[in-house]
């Protein structure tokens, strides 16, 4: 059993990090270092929504040709003064989160167990399918995070190049072989290049950076992995082809990654795969009435539905009638943390560590 989980900027923030846009935003426009001609950038960015997807189409949405007879020229310099602004912020807020190095094989184990058995929140149908397929001795678990922090190594105690092993026990007293293959970062680390940018040339306004993108890559991602020489586009696909389930966890599903999507379409209709959504809202409220409960459910469906089939909205109702089921979303429940205190859905108990291990102002 091979199990890949796609993980999107709602782990970090899952962990406390002020990761999300918003608050890079707040940061951004209140240094004073803005270069010269630069402050009409950091206004235009700063009237879009939250979500990361959201600023990275705004950004290609950009009118360099208005602000200089060289678009290219005022392009390269707002790119840059974005993007070295935005990794000094996620190098600060990465250093917020740190585990003793003797302290991370126990918190892999224990954070193994919840992602594992994450049947508890499924129907009824669903989870009896899931735990007949968990009846296995082993289980290779592969990591796809579009993040660039190095939260997933620490607590998976993950050294690429080294065996990942480790043995958990289950809900049954089942002895369970994890081995954790790979994490891969598909947009890069802090510590290496990493890119920022949109997904194919049309979500480029200015005509000229378009061009000078397509040849040099610049903020078209997979141009720009390209000309780096990063291979973990390749990578990651070909983590995803192999897998049997698939675990999404925080992703926004925006249109600046379109291209992830059609792999995960084609993994799922193509090829067989599973899909399992765990939803990431941070807005519901201390009390879940069945309704609520429903209605999150239904709203995370259509969403991913949405970004994965948006040419062929009837494929989705077969989706539903499919039986055992193509795709599941986990239903909202209040989760215990460790603390006595229970959030609504921290599937992965994300909050009990960052209790312990996150030193983010809230």
């Amino acid at each position: 059993m091979t199990i890949t989980y796609l993980i999107g900027n709602g782990f970090d923030i899952g962990l406390k990090l002020k990761s999300d846009y918003k608050s890079f935003m707040d940061w951004y426009l209140a240094r004073s270092d803005i270069a010269s001609g630069m402050e009409w950038v950091r206004q235009e960015m700063r009237s879009h929504p939250n979500q990361w997807s959201d600023a990275e189409i705004a950004f290609g949405k950009l009118k360099f040709a208005e602000h200089g007879e060289n678009s290219v020229a005022i392009y390269n310099r707002c790119y840059d003064d974005f993007t070295e602004a935005f990794n000094s912020y996620l190098v600060e807020r990465n250093k917020l989160f740190s585990i003793p190095v003797s302290e991370r094989q126990k918190v892999a184990e224990r954070f193994l167990r919840h992602i594992i058995r994450i049947d508890d929140y499924m129907s009824a149908q669903c989870r009896q399918y899931y735990a007949d397929q968990m009846n296995v001795q082993s289980v290779e678990l592969n990591f796809i995070t579009f993040n660039y922090t190095d939260t997933l190594e620490q607590i998976l105690n993950f050294h690429s190049g080294q065996t990942n092993e480790h043995e958990i026990q289950l809900v049954d007293n089942k002895p369970l072989k994890v081995i954790v293959k790979n994490i891969c970062h598909v947009h890069g680390t802090l510590d290496d290049a990493y890119v920022f940018g949109v997904d194919v040339p049309g979500q480029i306004d200015d005509q000229e950076v378009r061009r000078y993108c397509e040849r040099n890559g610049g903020m078209l991602k997979a141009r720009a992995d390209e000309k780096l020489g990063l291979l973990n586009r390749k990578k990651g696909v070909d983590i995803i082809n192999r897998s049997n389930r698939i675990i999404t966890y925080g992703l926004s599903f925006g249109i600046s990654d379109t291209s992830w999507w059609q792999v995960l379409f084609n993994a799922i209709f193509s090829k067989g795969k599973q899909l399992v959504i765990c939803p990431f809202r941070t807005d519901l409220p201390e009390r879940l009435s069945a309704k609520k409960r429903g209605d999150v459910y239904l709203e995370e469906k259509r969403r991913v539905f949405n970004s994965l089939i948006s040419a062929d909205p009837k494929l989705a109702l077969r989706i539903e009638e499919v039986n055992p089921p193509t795709i599941i979303s986990l239903r909202p429940s209040k989760v215990p943390d460790g603390l006595g205190k229970v959030h609504s859905c921290d599937y992965f108990r994300l909050s009990a560590i960052a209790a312990k291990y996150t030193n983010e102002k809230v």
